[in-house]
């Protein structure tokens, strides 16, 4: 799949590659007021290496290896739920955020649109849990939005996320405008090195 991925990149203008992405879908779901900027983005990363044009479509990055505390530090799972809400153009809006250890354990808990969620997870220093992602995308799915936060390919321990609908995310995939999952892993076993 990496290698199909490549080979299509490979073969893309600029501007077809902008044209690709809008074709999927993905330009339509981002705010007008935010399209411009996105597809300046989009050019600049796409003229640096065609092959991580898509990392300029994350609205969040968070090293995944950044948790050292618990609660309103910035490097705890409560800052970066509130790094997610306040990049998702209003529509995740927790309140209530609350972060608390239970023996080896940390809870995250937080209310959206009258309702409870709360993740548990052990605390492992520096590791960002991604199953937090499921209770947020629970939480926009029970609020009536198509769109979830994903995650884009990780590239080292960088995770970058997007607000977009699954299908549309999917579209993209099959289009060859993002890479399949493994990606940057299959690009780092085959070289050494993502950034070749």
């Amino acid at each position: 799949m990496a290698d199909q991925f490549t080979n299509v990149i490979s073969g893309l203008s600029a501007d077809q590659y902008w044209q690709t992405l809008a074709e999927s879908g993905w330009v339509a779901e981002i705010p007008e007021q935010q399209r411009a900027q996105l597809e300046a983005d989009v050019r600049a990363a796409f003229a640096r290496d065609p092959r991580y044009a898509w990392t300029a479509l994350a609205v969040v990055e968070i090293d995944s290896e950044s948790l050292y505390d618990i609660g309103t530090d910035e490097l705890s799972y409560q800052a970066h739920l509130a790094t997610l809400a306040e990049s998702s153009d209003g529509l995740f809006h927790p309140v209530n955020i609350r972060e608390q250890l239970l023996g080896d354990d940390v809870q995250i808990s937080f209310e959206h649109d009258g309702r409870s969620y709360s993740f548990q997870t052990t605390f492992v220093e520096d590791t960002f849990d991604e199953g937090l992602l499921a209770v947020i995308n629970r939480a926009l799915a029970d609020s009536g939005t198509a769109k979830r936060v994903l995650l884009l390919p990780a590239i080292d321990q960088i995770l970058r996320f997007v607000f977009v609908s699954e299908p549309t995310f999917q579209r993209a995939v099959a289009l060859h405008v993002l890479p399949p999952p493994r990606y940057a892993l299959e690009q780092k076993l085959e070289s050494g090195s993502v950034f070749d």
